[in-house]
């Protein structure tokens, strides 16, 4: 049952495209959204709010006095992008749908500052081209050195308001194979449904974890250690059938795994001094 466990692990999801997201901080008390604190971490997919499906996650970015915020998702058209692998290893380079985002020369001379003019402007564009910035980094570039938007509430709703205006987008979706990110761009359409102090969140996460239930369900498929690895190996060299049986089972595991997570989640004090 050991390696059963330990492959179920990284099959394991959140909710994909849900609209209840978390988001942990390290602060007690009343929260608001504040643009001061954009723009300060890695952004690997450029500036915003980031939150996320998992609320396990979430919890992980609070310290022990923090608290994790209850989030109805309410983007409208979000910049969609897939990714096979997890969060923290999505591989794969920068995403396809990240690199096109402004890569129109005309959109990228929209998004730039009111106050630049065609000749700068143009001299940006022909740098930012040449540099071979794009995505992410091309995002917080902006964000950072052009808008001057860090720690500048001001400058950052300029930032992120010719953003949606020139992308037609109000966010991205993140869908990992393990959880779905958020990077919103407009935080008025993150109404925040209640907090919980982080250390509640963590402590009913791991009472949640029932590895005699999986086990339980295992049984129950007729899905033993022998089996598993047989599929795995004949998967491997392409039959097709048991390709399409450990989708199956990964399917059921990801079910139960989702049951038991929101189980936990309903039974947890959202009334916190957060909301």
């Amino acid at each position: 049952m050991k390696l059963l466990l330990e492959n179920w692990r990284g099959y394991l999801k959140e909710a994909q495209e849900s609209n209840i997201i978390y988001h942990g901080v390290n602060t007690t008390g009343a929260f608001n959204w504040d643009y001061n604190y954009v723009g300060l971490a890695l952004d690997r997919y450029g500036p915003g709010f980031y939150l996320t499906t998992s609320i396990k996650e979430s919890a992980k970015y609070a310290t022990s006095s923090g608290q994790v915020i209850k989030v109805n998702n309410r983007l409208s058209n979000p910049l969609k992008i897939s990714l096979s692998g997890t969060a923290y290893n999505p591989g794969g380079g920068v995403p396809q749908e990240l690199r096109d985002l402004l890569k129109d020369d005309q959109k990228l001379a929209a998004i730039l500052p009111e106050e630049a003019d065609d000749s700068k402007k143009a001299e940006f564009i022909k740098n930012v081209r040449e540099s071979g910035t794009y995505g992410g980094q091309l995002l917080k570039y902006l964000f950072k050195n052009v808008y001057k938007a860090e720690k500048n509430p001001g400058r950052a709703k300029e930032f992120f308001n010719k953003l949606m205006k020139v992308t037609g987008h109000d966010g991205i979706l993140l869908n990992f194979s393990n959880e779905t990110w958020v990077i919103s761009w407009d935080p008025s359409k993150l109404k925040i449904l209640g907090s919980a102090p982080s250390e509640q969140v963590k402590a009913k996460m791991e009472a949640a974890k029932n590895p005699e239930a999986i086990q339980q369900l295992a049984a129950k498929e007729g899905m033993n250690n022998e089996k598993f690895q047989q599929l795995q190996k004949m998967a491997g060299g392409g039959d097709q059938e048991a390709r399409q049986a450990l989708i199956n089972w990964r399917k059921k595991v990801t079910a139960f795994s989702l049951k038991q997570t929101s189980q936990a989640a309903d039974t947890i004090d959202w009334s916190g001094k957060g909301a």
